[in-house]
């Protein structure tokens, strides 16, 4: 077998100062390795179709990469679409979300303002609750609170006294707690109260004497709901010891007037206080001529005795009584009269009131 030299025939421009346009070529020579020596010797002699084969591979290799090019751009170019797509939603999230924070800057404002209203109106409230509380603690009428079922919802010190109350006591029912008022109609009082919403009004005496005028009422919300009763109570004791002072006054006074011989109340200064109707009868004389006037004025100065002005004075200062103690008169309207005195020192009311001296006279015609 013959062997043949092959070479690689290149071709490549020179460069040069001048316009010339110049090629240099070279020849190589094509060396084979041992892997070569099985090569088909005809490939060896045609070295352009071995190049064309490898630019069809390159070539095809070069569709298919653009081909994955393409379709990895498509890929993103649906990537990017729904990136985009994704990206809108957002935006309109983060409007809705906008949107959102404002409405939720709107109710925070409108929750400040809402709280503000509500430490306004517990303020209030408090107040309210300390201007009741320094109410109940001031006044001296009793106040109970009771709810529906007659328990005990709130008291001040005033019907604590009373009721002998104490704080353990709210909640318990009324008529569980021992008083010192003698009420024995209590639940039932309540009971028709609680019936008829119609107030009540009793005067009760208490186990040491003491007199209470005790009121019994709806308790009424704002609502006009009826939730329990309220009782309210007052000392009346000296109002009650008034009143019996002023009947026995009225009294002493009928029977002051009502007896048929003269009678002069006269004060320590010897001065008439009151007088009835049988002395100013009997010695013709006005309220005028008699009342406010010293005891030695009346008459002209007919009751002007030095030893009867004594007698009286000594009745005063040593309580002592002074019976039959005989005078002789000479009225300006009734002429000579023997007149039997009597004194006895009274008390008037209570201790701390002026003494006063009665004078009972019975008188003859000389």
């Amino acid at each position: 077998m013959r062997l043949e030299t092959f070479f690689d025939l290149i071709v490549k421009p020179l460069t040069t100062t001048t316009s010339e346009n110049l090629l240099a070529v070279f020849f190589e020579e094509v060396k084979f390795t041992g892997s070569d020596e099985t090569e088909d010797p005809d490939s060896l002699l045609h070295p352009l179709d071995d190049r064309e084969q490898k630019n069809r591979l390159l070539q095809q290799e070069l569709t298919d990469t653009r081909e994955y090019l393409q379709a990895i751009i498509e890929e993103l170019k649906s990537s990017n679409e729904e990136m985009q797509s994704m990206n809108e939603e957002l935006q309109s999230v983060n409007e809705e979300l906008e949107t959102s924070q404002e409405e939720l800057k709107a109710v925070n404002e409108e929750m400040l303002t809402t709280n503000s209203e509500l430490e306004r109106k517990v303020e209030e409230v408090t107040w309210a609750n300390n201007d009741l509380e320094n109410t109940l603690n001031t006044i001296q009428t009793g106040i109970i609170l009771l709810d529906a079922g007659y328990s005990v919802r709130r008291f001040n010190p005033a019907a604590a006294e009373v009721f002998k109350l104490i704080p353990g006591d709210v909640g318990r029912p009324i008529t569980h707690i021992v008083s010192d008022l003698d009420y024995r109609r209590l639940r039932e009082d309540l009971e028709k109260v609680f019936a008829t919403l119609v107030p009540h009004e009793v005067d009760i005496q208490s186990k040491k004497g003491r007199w209470y005028s005790l009121q019994m009422r709806p308790y009424r919300t704002v609502q006009n709901a009826i939730k329990g009763i309220v009782i309210a109570f007052n000392d009346v004791t000296a109002q009650r010891r008034t009143e019996a002072i002023e009947a026995a006054r009225l009294l002493g006074e009928n029977v002051f007037n009502s007896v048929r011989e003269p009678l002069i109340l006269i004060d320590a200064n010897l001065q008439v206080i009151n007088a009835n109707e049988s002395f100013f009868k009997i010695m013709n004389v006005t309220a005028e001529e008699t009342l406010e006037l010293p005891l030695s004025a009346l008459g002209d100065g007919a009751w002007n005795i030095p030893e009867l002005v004594a007698l009286i004075k000594a009745v005063f200062e040593n309580n002592t009584v002074l019976e039959d103690y005989e005078v002789t008169l000479k009225l300006p309207s009734l002429g000579l009269r023997k007149i039997l005195v009597n004194a006895r020192q009274i008390q008037a009311g209570e201790s701390q009131q002026p003494r006063l001296v009665l004078l009972a006279l019975e008188s003859e015609i000389l």
